[in-house]
């Protein structure tokens, strides 16, 4: 190694953990913890129509704000959706803290991270239980692409099969470090 590399490497490698650290942003969501009116401006919008057969309800449970979402319709989905702004070349992570309502309830359960304009998106089955009534956590991350300007975050429900679900919070951070494995 050539003595202006060496020094180099002595001088900059103390600094690499602050480089590679990432600068992780504040809460982007508005009420990630549906202690507000559901459909509150800003905040979240009902995605898909909510009918007799498909709900999307805040609940009180020990004093805290529960999203209960509920379908039983095999023809359409039911969720929530909020936009925020959004830097291109950024990880972003979005984390729900969820349980099944009752045994297999959260089968076609979905949560999506969508980058726009271009829609590319990210999308995992909540796991959020079956058997285990405790608060489950489902996560995903994903590094927005060029000239991304907003983020559209969806919890919902496919068409068939129907769950029955409930969702304490969501949480969506900027400035993460990439996971190499979800």
């Amino acid at each position: 190694m050539h003595l202006k590399s060496f020094l180099l490497v002595a001088l900059f490698a103390p600094m690499a953990p602050q480089i590679a650290r990432a600068e992780v942003t504040a809460e982007l969501l508005s009420n990630p913890d549906f202690s507000k009116p559901l459909l509150s401006v800003p905040g979240w919008k009902l995605y898909g129509r909510s009918n007799a057969l498909r709900e999307a309800t805040v609940v009180t449970e020990n004093g805290a704000h529960l999203l209960h979402l509920v379908d039983r319709d095999n023809t359409g989905e039911i969720g929530i959706t909020q936009i925020v702004p959004a830097q291109a070349g950024q990880t972003y992570r979005v984390e729900v803290q969820g349980r099944a309502t009752k045994p297999l309830s959260t089968i076609g359960a979905y949560l999506q991270l969508r980058f726009l304009p271009s829609q590319t998106f990210e999308q995992i089955e909540l796991n959020v239980g079956s058997e285990d009534p405790s608060w489950q956590t489902s996560m995903l991350t994903a590094t927005a692409p060029e000239g991304t300007r907003q983020i559209q975050i969806y919890v919902y429900t496919h068409a068939a099969p129907t769950p029955d679900f409930q969702v304490k919070s969501v949480s969506l951070h900027g400035g993460v470090v990439p996971l190499e494995t979800e």
